[in-house]
Formats: C-alpha cells, structure tokens, sequence
C-alpha cells in the first residue's frame, strides 16, 4: 500500500475555520511543490479571510 499526500487548504473568519482537500500527490515533494505553488498566489487585501493556510498531509491522517 502506497501513501496518498493531500494538499488541504485551511481559510478562517473572525467566526470559524474550515478546510478542504485540494489534490492528491504520490509524494511529499510534489506535494510541497503544489503547496509552494498556491501560497505565492496574491491575497485579497480586502478578502473575507484573515488567516489561509496550506499543509501536505498524509491521506486520512491528523494533525497532532
């Protein structure tokens, strides 16, 4: 069995966080390399958000 990395991207309001899977990768370098891809995409100034976050995990699994 082969492990699955997932880029999960995490946005948060004044109120709540919520997180979503945005694709699957057969390795954590490619993961990273998604990862890096998407957090030099330009932020909303005047966006909804105040905190966006994204983390390579490992399919299924949690954060500790």
């Amino acid at each position: 069995m082969s492990t699955v990395w997932t880029l999960v991207l995490t946005v948060c309001n004044l109120n709540m966080c919520t997180t979503q899977e945005i694709t699957r990768f057969p390795t954590y370098e490619k993961c990273t390399k998604s990862k890096i891809w998407h957090e030099a995409f330009p932020v909303d100034a005047q966006g909804f958000f105040h905190k966006i976050k994204y983390k390579c995990r490992i399919k299924g699994g949690t954060d500790t």
